[in-house]
């Protein structure tokens, strides 16, 4: 057993990227990129590589792995916005300084290529969600709390 205290800091930053930049899709959509994050830091050092590049770009491919896409630009906005939350004017600042717009971009793509490599092209990632809700519409607990508190538990797995 590990002795080891999560950097609870970096988890929940980490979520917030993950969940700003894909706030209107799928639940699924997150998950594949919190697996993505996970597996990646299992094989590579947190020292090594910027948690906020890499949850961004884990976000940016499983938009593409689940079908539910969105623009670079997009992600790029949304990323940099929630890493410099403390500064109101981090967008404006981003999307008026081409080069520095084009500095996250190539971080992004390059990050990109960096966990394409250490995940090993696997982007399989069996889920819970769909027998989750067959045994919801078996045991007929749709409108019951414990639906609720059963998918609240499969999402506090993926932290």
């Amino acid at each position: 057993m590990s002795s080891r205290v999560p950097d609870s800091g970096c988890l929940e930053e980490k979520t917030n990227i993950l969940n700003g930049c894909h706030a209107d899709k799928p639940q699924v959509t997150i998950a594949t990129a919190i697996v993505f994050c996970h597996r990646f830091f299992l094989r590579q050092s947190h020292a090594k590589n910027d948690r906020r590049t890499i949850a961004t770009v884990c976000m940016f491919l499983a938009g593409k792995v689940e079908e539910t896409p969105r623009p670079l630009k997009d992600v790029i906005l949304v990323s940099y916005e929630i890493i410099n939350k403390k500064d109101p004017d981090a967008v404006q600042r981003i999307k008026n300084n081409k080069e520095l717009y084009e500095q996250q971009k190539e971080l992004i793509l390059l990050g990109e290529r960096v966990v394409l490599v250490t995940l090993g092209f696997d982007f399989n990632v069996h889920h819970p969600y769909k027998p989750l809700v067959e045994a919801i519409k078996r045991f007929k607990v749709a409108q019951n709390a414990l639906a609720q508190v059963a998918w609240n538990f499969v999402n506090d797995g993926y932290a």
